[in-house]
């Protein structure tokens, strides 16, 4: 039985390293997850990891989704013409250039020439080809749908990047006028006010109390920007670190649910990926156990989590799916119903898909009203930060005009 090496964090946060003894990684991560850790790494023992796999994990470099939904794409097609399974990974890489993408599927062939299933020589590589897809890759090797399962594989990870791109658009847009507001707000109180603050001085204006404050904010950047900069490194490490611990990841978790506006679609998009997933692997013929399980590793998000635990234990006593999910807040009754029908009629993974496809739709519809309402919003906000900050600056000067022109008219 495969050892587990891991680093994991205690309810506590302390951080523990240690290994651990199961059929699968999937199964390792289950038990921990059991015994109260939080992973924060896991990898199979050193022991059983060839040479090759070891040099691909010790080079750089990221490995893009794009890439790895066209080399699915290509061997798909390859396969399906009968081109044998290592001669028709080779050529996915015959116009790749020397990177660690190669390095992986080189070493991936090697397995397969030694002997070792596809799906098998897959999992050695689980950062590139996750669990759903070395499972979906197994499946196959039992139905003999190899180029019929890739196509599949290769659809699944174009709709998840697709709904990821969507989504970081949405945040996109709001993020870089925010910091462009910013950036503004900075430049007017350390490079203009200190300019116009001499300028008051020498004509001795009477300042009104917008202008005071500016000057007070503008003194304090100025004298203190060092340990601004120091304070903001330092509580950006420090949420970083209580982030990586149990009660870090469960607070972001209940952030990311609730936050208004951000929360609702947050919510969307798990639960289209959790459908997405289920229904591909549930078509592809893998075990509902399993299914569970991987879809559990998709979300990333602690309340999620908790839900497919109490599922797996509960479908390992007999129950149906529908009854296993029902009661949640995080699966709506719609869709417990839906999943339910799908028992009923034996569809449940097109079913599945059906739900994933209609989620999407409604993630895109909120985008864009969330996005045509926070243009308006972030236009007013950024109008009155930087126009009440101008006409703050100004305000001493257009005195000071009037007072002149008045006694000019009175001579």
């Amino acid at each position: 039985m495969p050892r587990y090496e891991y680093a994991a964090r205690d309810e506590s946060g302390l951080a523990i390293t240690g290994e651990i003894v199961a059929n699968t990684r999937v199964e390792a991560a289950r038990l921990l997850r059991k015994e109260g850790k939080f992973i924060v790494r896991l990898i199979q023992g050193l022991e059983s990891q060839s040479p090759a796999a070891t040099q691909t994990r010790s080079r750089g470099g990221r490995i893009r989704s794009d890439q790895v939904i066209f080399f699915a794409n290509q061997l798909s097609v390859m396969v399906d013409t009968g081109v044998p399974l290592a001669d028709a990974l080779q050529a996915t890489i015959e116009d790749e250039p020397t990177g660690r993408f190669r390095d992986i599927v080189t070493d991936v062939i090697e397995r397969i020439r030694a002997g070792q299933a596809f799906s098998a020589a897959l999992e050695h590589h689980p950062r590139v080809f996750p669990r759903f897809f070395c499972s979906i890759i197994r499946a196959s090797e039992a139905s003999g749908l190899l180029g019929t399962m890739l196509q599949r594989v290769a659809l699944y990870m174009t709709n998840q990047r697709e709904t990821r791109k969507r989504v970081i658009r949405a945040v996109t847009y709001p993020a870089v006028m925010l910091g462009l507001c910013v950036t503004v707000m900075i430049g007017i109180l350390t490079v203009l006010m200190p300019r116009f603050t001499k300028i008051y001085e020498q004509r001795r204006v009477e300042l009104p109390v917008p202008t005071k404050v500016l000057i007070t904010i503008s003194h304090f950047l100025a004298t203190n920007w060092f340990w601004i900069l120091l304070a903001t490194a330092a509580g950006i490490f420090l949420l970083m670190r209580f982030l990586r611990t149990p009660t870090g990841y469960k607070m972001l978790s209940w952030l990311k649910i609730h936050l208004p506006i951000v929360g609702p679609m947050y919510r969307k998009s798990c639960l289209s990926r959790c459908m997405r997933t289920m229904g591909t692997l549930i078509d592809s013929g893998v075990s509902m156990l399993d299914t569970i399980t991987i879809a559990q590793n998709t979300v990333e998000n602690h309340f999620y989590e908790a839900v497919f635990d109490r599922v797996y234990e509960r479908l390992q006593k007999g129950n149906l799916l529908s009854d296993s999910l029902r009661g949640s807040a995080l699966f709506p009754h719609s869709v417990v119903q839906m999943v339910l029908a799908g028992e009923r009629s034996g569809q449940m993974g097109p079913v599945m898909n059906r739900v994933a496809d209609f989620c999407d739709q409604d993630l895109r519809h909120e985008i864009s009203s969330v996005t045509q309402l926070i243009e308006p919003m972030l236009v007013v906000v950024m109008g009155i930060l930087i126009g009440g900050a101008v006409i703050a600056m100004l305000l001493p000067i257009l005195r000071l005009s009037t007072v002149i022109s008045g006694i000019n008219n009175a001579h």
